[in-house]
């Protein structure tokens, strides 16, 4: 074997080994960022699932707020009507206590 071609072996040599660690940092890598990506999906999927039970909450208290404003409209109603069979109540009641009192 001549020097040129044991440099040249020496060489081929470190480049292996270089590539060698490479490789196990790369695998390394790749193991660190499988278990990532998994964490991240399984975070993700929990979130989903809280996104997914807050949309269910929002559509029943907008069920319950067209509830409420129903019944509010429909009260409204009620204490109007109220309100003037009262007044109206009251006006008949004086004038018939005035027409007692006039007779």
């Amino acid at each position: 074997m001549t020097p040129v071609q044991l440099k040249q072996t020496n060489i081929l040599f470190n480049q292996l080994e270089y590539l060698e660690k490479q490789d196990s940092l790369n695998n390394q890598l790749i193991t660190y960022y499988v278990d990532w990506t998994s964490k991240l999906e399984e975070k993700d999927s929990l979130r989903q699932n809280s996104v997914e039970e807050l949309n269910k909450q929002i559509s029943s208290m907008d069920d319950i707020i067209t509830t409420l404003k129903d019944n509010n409209i429909k009260l409204s109603k009620q204490k109007e009507i109220a309100t003037n069979f009262a007044i109206g109540g009251g006006i008949t009641s004086v004038c018939l206590i005035l027409l007692l009192v006039l007779l």
